[in-house]
């Protein structure tokens, strides 16, 4: 388990060496790159500690990193980074993001915008490196390793939480939760029983045209298009979920969370409470002696980090008109639509499964409720991406504790009417993960396909800025979320230049 923590934390912290390095001025980017090592050490010395040694697992990790392998293989495969012709628009996006950073200067600025990139470009970088000094041509393979990588220490993970069940009973568990994505059915019935009567769109709710509530399927749409956000959420939470077992494990998982944000901020908020529970968890068994190492480990990571939170707080996205709280909607009726929204993607699984959703951690699933509740209330980004983003680990809490309902209780011989029930549901539910599938290898046209060599589309030509601003309705505010402001604490004192 030591080992695979190791692994887990070099992977996710080697992006935030590399911004610091190539974005922060050495002045301060050194002091930071040190107190790192130093984090990232003395995180991994943390779990060396007595009884904690890998020799003293009662499990083999062999039978469970080789079906994580041959899993995370085939849906590597077949997601957008994998084997796919198809190419929806942000995948277009993705090879522009790719061609740049192995193309130009770092860190990123457009010389006709005059405007430097300020935008959360971990999951790129090492695949884009890789093909700045091999070639270009290579990128698409790197990336494909990289994320197919991060998925298999996320089986892993998962697996090593059930290490106690069978090896089928736990690639059963980690089949189950690729293919129920966790996003209820009842949305997309109620648009087609009260069309018109509810303002549905895309499987959200709209509420006054302005504020969006919605989930995504965490392994079908979220993952294939979105992996840059999908899979720090997928890997962090698997994590977790393993590491709350001992809470020596706390230290690197508070590192795993602060190395996030160069991923993507919106895991490091959808982590965020299990991290207070995990410090809760603490307090109960080592008190204040526990609270006083975590606010000296705190920090120290506050030290490591400050550069990239800096970087992220300096986008002109602070300032977006479509960042909302849910009552600054205009309608007096938003509380419907939110309860309706809780009920619909986290509420009707409760109906169905009853007391078994918490026959995995009663805690945890709380903990998971009251995530997805408190980011329901605040929209970021006219998509509301803090909503779709920071909540996959809520979500995907959620989905571990159906099927591990669902292979409990077929292993006890529980299969009562609700035991039956609950099973159709969630099959009816994974229709949407073939229904993903089956359309991008059959039915969807392809249309135009960019490459990372050359990713230039004829309608918006070869700037990645022209390309957001007529790509998306609210193309102005995307090119916001990308700029680095100008005058910000970043730009003035923290930002490495390049020679324009």
């Amino acid at each position: 388990m030591r080992n695979l923590t190791i692994v887990t934390l070099l992977y996710i912290t080697l992006p935030t060496y590399f911004f610091l390095f190539f974005w922060v001025n050495s002045n301060y980017s050194i002091i930071s790159m040190v107190t790192l090592t130093f984090v990232l050490f003395f995180s991994i010395y943390k779990t060396r500690e007595k009884n904690l040694d890998p020799g003293s697992l009662p499990f083999s990790l062999k039978p469970i990193l080789r079906s994580s392998f041959f899993i995370s293989l085939a849906l590597s495969y077949f997601s957008e980074f994998g084997g796919f012709n198809y190419q929806s628009y942000d995948y277009q996006a993705h090879n522009f993001k790719f061609n740049l950073l192995a193309t130009q200067p770092l860190p990123l600025y457009d010389q006709d915008r005059d405007v430097y990139m300020c935008y959360y470009l971990g999951y790129y970088i090492v695949p884009s490196l890789l093909g700045k000094i091999t070639s270009i041509h290579f990128i698409k393979g790197f990336a494909f390793i990289w994320t197919w990588f991060g998925l298999l220490l996320s089986f892993s993970w998962i697996q090593i939480r059930f290490k106690d069940l069978k090896n089928r009973q736990r690639i059963m568990i980690s089949l189950l939760i690729i293919f129920g994505s966790y996003v209820s059915v009842l949305l997309p019935a109620l648009s087609k029983l009260f069309s018109g009567t509810v303002n549905f769109q895309n499987n959200s709710i709209l509420i006054n045209g302005k504020f969006v509530l919605n989930q995504l399927p965490i392994f079908s749409k979220s993952l294939s298009e979105a992996p840059q956000h999908t899979l720090p959420a997928i890997l962090g939470t698997c994590f977790f979920l393993a590491a709350i077992t001992n809470v020596k494990y706390f230290y690197p998982f508070a590192l795993f969370i602060f190395s996030s944000f160069f991923w993507t901020p919106f895991t490091t908020v959808g982590l965020s409470l299990f991290c207070l529970y995990f410090v809760f968890k603490g307090f109960q068994q080592d008190k204040f002696r526990f609270i006083l190492s975590v606010a000296l480990f705190g920090v120290l990571l506050l030290l490591a980090f400050y550069p990239v939170i800096v970087f992220l707080l300096s986008s002109d996205a602070t300032s977006m008109e479509s960042n909302l709280f849910i009552w600054q909607t205009g309608s007096g009726t938003w509380p419907l639509y939110y309860l309706l929204y809780l009920f619909g993607f986290f509420g009707i699984w409760f109906i169905f499964f009853r007391k078994g959703l918490f026959e995995f951690d009663r805690e945890l699933l709380l903990v998971s409720f009251l995530t997805f509740a408190l980011l329901g209330l605040v929209q970021m980004g006219h998509f509301n991406d803090l909503n779709t983003r920071a909540s996959i680990a809520a979500q995907l809490v959620l989905g571990i504790s159906i099927t591990y309902a669902l292979v409990v209780r077929y292993r006890n011989g529980r299969k009562n009417n609700w035991f039956i029930m609950a099973a159709l549901f969630l099959a009816i539910n994974s229709l949407s993960f073939v229904k993903f599938y089956y359309e991008r290898l059959f039915s969807l046209d392809r249309g135009f396909i960019n490459t990372i060599e050359n990713p230039g589309i004829p309608e918006s030509g070869d700037n990645y800025y022209d390309f957001l601003e007529k790509g998306y309705s609210n193309g102005k505010e995307v090119v916001q979320q990308y700029s680095l402001k100008k005058g910000s604490i970043f730009e003035k004192y923290l930002l490495k230049r390049n020679s324009k």
